[in-house]
């Protein structure tokens, strides 16, 4: 397991539930992650067409891992494509430690009940780089 992770660039979840943004800072502070930066939801007005965002929070570890929380449901950016049913979304970027990428994405997976995957875009990359 431990050369998998080394070799994961990104990781996304898609959460069921969508826990408060002070559960989940909280948490990450326990896991040796600060809250970086944050950006509210931005609620679209409705004739713009455009879809609303929630909230952002981006978390990280110091060494240079990151996690990013979206508190609450968001859509497909691309036509075409479908996003699996969820209220709230994680996505983890690996730092220069690989064993603590590997403790912090277990423990946000069993906490909020989901499972790290990696992202269709990712899953592509890496397609490509394995052929060449």
């Amino acid at each position: 397991m431990p050369n998998m992770i080394q070799q994961v660039d990104e990781l996304e979840a898609f959460c069921l539930s969508c826990p408060a943004p002070e559960e989940v800072t909280t948490f990450f502070e326990h896991l040796g992650m600060r809250l970086d930066f944050q950006l509210e939801a931005f609620p679209p007005s409705t004739s713009s067409g455009l879809a609303q965002l929630p909230a952002q929070f981006h978390f990280e570890e110091a060494s240079g891992m990151s996690i990013i929380y979206l508190a609450g449901e968001d859509s497909a950016m691309e036509d075409g494509e479908r996003l699996p049913p969820h209220k709230s979304r994680f996505w983890a970027y690996p730092g220069a430690d690989a064993h603590v990428f590997g403790q912090i994405t277990r423990s946000v997976a069993l906490q909020w009940s989901f499972s790290w995957q990696r992202p269709p875009s990712s899953q592509t990359q890496h397609a490509r780089q394995d052929v060449a």
